[in-house]
């Protein structure tokens, strides 16, 4: 699990980089900013600088002490990936950030039929 932890902190923040990289140099149709939303503000919020330090007026309490509680989760009844952000609780603070929950495996499959597109074209 903690290789899994260490693997999604990497990946949201080597994708988010990535992203600037690769609309520099193809400047794609697609918005990438869009694309991957969900695992920019996962890197936002929890990998890069978690919103329980540095939180934003939009953080309610409970997603600021979700940014500091990183596991991921075997989603055994979907399809069979980890996943990030699918732990949501709700208490009388609110709900934690909904819009943050990513799964590795499919996210990197769409990234590489992007890439794949604009790297063969040049």
């Amino acid at each position: 699990m903690l290789v899994q932890c260490a693997v999604d902190l990497w990946y949201a923040n080597a994708l988010y980089n990535f992203i600037r990289v690769f609309k520099k140099a193809f400047s794609p149709a697609e918005d990438l900013d869009e694309k991957f939303a969900n695992v920019i503000l996962w890197r936002n919020k929890v990998a890069a600088h978690t919103a329980w330090e540095w939180a934003r007026e939009e953080d309610n309490a409970v997603t600021r002490d979700m940014s500091i509680v990183l596991f991921p989760a075997f989603n055994f009844m979907g399809d069979g990936h980890f996943e990030v952000g699918g732990v949501r609780p709700i208490s009388e603070k609110g709900e934690s950030c909904p819009e943050w929950q990513w799964k590795l495996v499919p996210t990197h499959q769409r990234l590489r039929e992007i890439v794949s597109k604009y790297a063969a074209a040049k």
